[in-house]
């Protein structure tokens, strides 16, 4: 019997504000054992947190912005996500071949409405000339994108 297992069904409270140095002692369940600080251990569970808050964000704000691609499908050939910074970056391609001035109206009242619905992504809503992939990869600095809307 592990120690502290006669407490299993009692919630251990760790308090960063009083105890941030206190050490704790980790074991998982392949009995290795990580030493750290209780201020460590409450940042990292607020980063799993955020992380999951972060994920179901991005996911549901993928979502919305393909909705709306559809709703403008008149307008629009594609539409792409990919990291740029610390935001996300939607990059929209319009139905022409020169800049839609209308989209733009448009792409601002999207990139409003997100940033009011979708506070825990950031991100920004660009217009982007009409390009092969590969370009617009190059353009988006060669990292990960995904089709939102269109074709690839």
């Amino acid at each position: 019997m592990t120690q502290g297992s006669s407490h299993a069904n009692k919630p251990l409270q760790l308090d960063a504000s009083h105890e941030h140095d206190r050490l704790i002692v980790l074991t998982p369940d392949d009995e290795d054992r990580f030493v750290r600080r209780c201020g460590w251990v409450v940042e990292a569970a607020k980063l799993g947190i955020s992380r999951d808050l972060w994920l179901r964000e991005l996911h549901s704000l993928l979502t919305h912005v393909r909705r709306w691609a559809e709703q403008h499908a008149q307008r629009i050939r594609r539409c792409l996500a990919t990291q740029r910074d610390a935001q996300i970056a939607i990059l929209v391609e319009p139905d022409s071949n020169h800049f839609d001035f209308t989209l733009s109206d448009l792409l601002t009242e999207l990139d409003l409405e997100l940033a009011e619905k979708f506070q825990a992504c950031a991100c920004d809503v660009l217009q982007v000339p009409h390009r092969p992939l590969e370009e617009l990869h190059e353009l988006a600095g060669k990292g990960e994108m995904i089709l939102i809307y269109g074709d690839g």
